[in-house]
């Protein structure tokens, strides 16, 4: 989806959305009709004003295809999805299923950033409550030790010169550097080139990893159902399979199955030589291959694949909820330990 249509709106939106479209083409209402309400009636303003651009194409005689395609707001394997519909007269059903792979894109993608963004969410909190500390608190113990001309430990110096060194112009140099450091980060990080590293690296984490790879097969068993079970041609949707799973490596490993494809290997040989899909994924194309039936068995691996990372990232989530919790009270204890820990030094240098 362009990131135009993702400033105003999220897959889980527009997946409501082509459901509804589905609905009101399975109650017999036209296409222009049918845009025309959710072009009124949506609750989503990018929406709305999408239904009535496409209104606006059909009516002058373009197919809804070649009407998504020129607006270029929905992804290629919606589009392709919408003219096999045309093509066979099963456009709602066609609708329904690209809503069910969306909606499953969508709860994927959800789950794989929370998974990702919670500890990173934890340290930026961390990292706020202890700088509040060093800059507002820490001055008030450093006025009470220098009146009391007595050495400071070791862990107290430390605290001490952090804190000095934040109410310094170093430490305002320090701060605004660190943060124009991570703006730049995160434009460099949105590159396609790093967009590869960032994800290969990923995939090979040992922890995060199996979550990005369910993740991937999750939306390549989903998108690949849909695809197959509406009638697009295989190397096509290998083709659209490989956008739709946001993944380099299985990018990557699509071009040489989709290779292989058009040579007649099978379908299922070429994804477990890649090395790259799972076990379950392989064995449900290739049973599917020998019954006829890829399609739904794909729907109900992307079922599976969905249920095991809801399970994993519940798993991951209850692991590092405990961990992040003891580390980040480790790291301010201490804080507050090293500022007290004078006191207990202290008795030695008061006047008997």
């Amino acid at each position: 989806m362009s990131r135009q249509l993702f400033k105003a709106t999220n897959r889980r939106e527009t997946a409501q959305w082509l459901r509804q479209f589905a609905a009101m083409t399975s109650a017999g209402l036209s296409l222009t009709r049918a845009l025309d309400v959710l072009g009124q009636e949506g609750a989503n303003g990018a929406l709305r004003s999408l239904s009535q651009r496409l209104k606006s194409r059909v009516e002058e005689g373009s197919s809804l295809g070649d009407a998504m395609t020129s607006e270029r707001l929905l992804p290629g394997v919606v589009v392709s999805l919408v003219r096999v519909g045309e093509a066979g007269g099963t456009l709602d059903t066609v609708l329904a299923s690209t809503a069910q792979q969306m909606e499953l894109n969508a709860f994927v993608g959800s789950k794989l950033r929370a998974a990702l963004t919670y500890p990173l969410f934890v340290l930026l909190v961390t990292s706020a409550l202890i700088a509040a500390v060093l800059i507002a608190i820490v001055p008030v113990f450093t006025r009470l030790f220098s009146s009391l001309h007595a050495p400071l430990p070791l862990p107290t110096r430390i605290v001490v010169s952090v804190a000095h060194l934040l109410h310094s112009s170093l430490g305002l140099f320090i701060v605004v550097a660190i943060v124009m450091a991570a703006l730049l980060g995160v434009s460099l990080v949105r590159a396609p080139r790093a967009q590869r590293y960032i994800q290969t690296f990923l995939w090979r984490t040992p922890v995060v990893g199996r979550l990005v790879q369910e993740a991937a097969m999750a939306r390549v068993a989903a998108t690949l159902s849909a695809l197959v079970i509406t009638g697009v041609s295989v190397v096509e949707a290998l083709s659209l399979v490989a956008e739709a799973a946001q993944s380099y490596p299985v990018a990557v490993a699509m071009k040489g199955v989709k290779e292989g494809v058009r040579h007649g290997q099978a379908l299922s040989v070429l994804l477990r030589q890649s090395g790259v899909f799972s076990p379950l994924l392989c064995a449900l194309v290739a049973v599917g291959e020998e019954s006829g039936n890829v399609g739904e068995l794909l729907q109900h691996g992307a079922n599976a694949f969905r249920s095991a990372l809801e399970r994993r990232v519940g798993t991951v989530t209850a692991i590092v909820e405990p961990l992040v919790v003891v580390v980040t009270g480790i790291f301010i204890g201490a804080v507050i330990i090293s500022l007290y820990l004078p006191m207990l030094t202290y008795v030695r240098y008061v006047p008997s």
